[in-house]
């Protein structure tokens, strides 16, 4: 009861992160947490660090669907890396938890599995083949791949003595995708390298973030797409694509460990320093409400033109607004010149603006309403053929 009542006093202490379209909230208030793993019903399980830079024995945390924090299974020599094996490829027992440590006697490494009734089996190790696990991932052909920060390397195995996959400095977290046989390792100083499953190496550097810290790869929906997030040695939120293009989309994180996708698609971050584990998830918004007034109207063109125009813009000007989520009208996970149409039509749906007067004053207001929605012809015929060249319109 002390730990957790001095965690929540940590964490009450930390500001609170921000990231642009998603809201950030604390999920849960959890001591030492590191890596994360989710379970068949929505349970996250979280690694633990029982001292800072130091080795102890301990539990791992359950957090359940409804909040409630709870230890799970028995003391464990650093617990660090959990991995959910729901289908028992590795664990004796189907919806075990895999648990990467040490051995204290011996402080060779050791992988347990903790069945869904919190009884604890040493399935690998201890051993000197292998020393204290950061990470572990399942790939579908059966093996579990994690990583050796002692031994430099990732290591491989479906059971038996685990082998050295490939080689690296300082390993600490994985991430594979599957659909591009891409795996992702970040190692000392943010080094984020790229292998084939295999171990053939890729690309050496694709990026490099200033701290070893988790990985987790978009689900592919609207919001994270099929990118690769991660947090800075800043405390950044980061997501980065397969050809080594960052953006910020995220500040005051302090030191994360892990980041894990959950099974409702939004994002968790075991947020070291403050003892607790973050949700992202995106922020309330409406299709088309390009100034978050809460509202689609004639309002929201000149920011629906800006968005198109120069996105750095926009976000200077709505620093709370991510103009991908509220302008990407046709949903094809960009906001470009294919979104003009659906625009226009919702904005005619929603009652506005009506086509104004003739005269001066009228054809002023139809070519600012229009301005970048159409070409120039089509925006004529709206206005009954009221524009002429000194409105300005600008080609699409």
């Amino acid at each position: 009861m002390l730990m957790f009542a001095a965690s929540t006093s940590r964490a009450s202490l930390m500001e609170q992160p921000t990231a642009r379209g998603f809201s950030v909230r604390n999920y849960a208030v959890v001591p030492g947490p590191m890596a994360l793993t989710f379970g068949r019903g929505g349970e996250l399980y979280v690694g633990h660090e029982p001292a800072e830079d130091g080795v102890g024995e301990a539990r791992i945390y359950r957090v359940l669907p409804d909040g409630e924090v709870q230890p799970f299974g028995p003391p464990i020599g650093d617990p660090d890396a959990v991995l959910f094996d729901a289908a028992g490829v590795i664990a004796p027992r189907l919806d075990s938890v895999l648990v990467g440590g040490i051995d204290l006697a011996s402080l060779g490494g050791a992988i347990h599995a903790i069945d869904p009734g919190g009884a604890a089996t040493a399935i690998l190790g201890p051993s000197d083949a292998f020393f204290n696990p950061s990470d572990m991932i399942l790939l579908d052909d059966g093996r579990l791949l994690f990583t050796d920060f002692n031994q430099n390397d990732v290591k491989a195995t479906t059971g038996d003595e685990p082998q050295r996959l490939f080689e690296v400095e300082g390993p600490g977290f994985l991430a594979y995708d599957a659909r591009n046989d891409r795996l992702y390792t970040s190692a000392r100083r943010g080094k984020i390298s790229v292998h084939r499953g295999n171990g053939t190496l890729v690309e050496e550097q694709l990026v490099a973030t200033g701290r070893r810290a988790g990985l987790a790869i978009g689900a592919d929906d609207r919001f994270f797409g099929h990118d690769l997030y991660t947090v800075s040695g800043g405390g950044e939120l980061l997501r980065i694509t397969a050809g080594g293009d960052v953006t910020v989309i995220g500040e005051g994180f302090g030191r994360v460990k892990d980041v894990a996708f959950g099974p409702d698609g939004n994002l968790y971050a075991s947020q070291f320093d403050g003892d607790r584990i973050l949700q992202i998830r995106p922020a309330p918004f409406s299709l088309g409400d390009m100034n978050g007034n809460g509202v689609v109207d004639a309002f929201d063109v000149d920011d629906f033109e800006l968005a198109l125009a120069d996105h750095a813009a926009f976000n200077r000007a709505h620093p709370q607004i991510e103009a991908a989520f509220v302008g990407d009208i046709d949903g094809n996970g960009v906001l470009n010149s294919g979104d003009v149409a659906p625009f226009e039509r919702l904005l005619a749906s929603t009652g506005g603006p009506a086509a104004p007067e003739p005269g001066v004053a009228g054809v002023v207001a139809c070519g600012a309403f229009l301005m970048t929605l159409r070409r120039r012809e089509h925006a004529a015929r709206r206005c009954g053929g009221n524009l002429h060249s000194g409105v300005g319109l600008m080609e699409t």
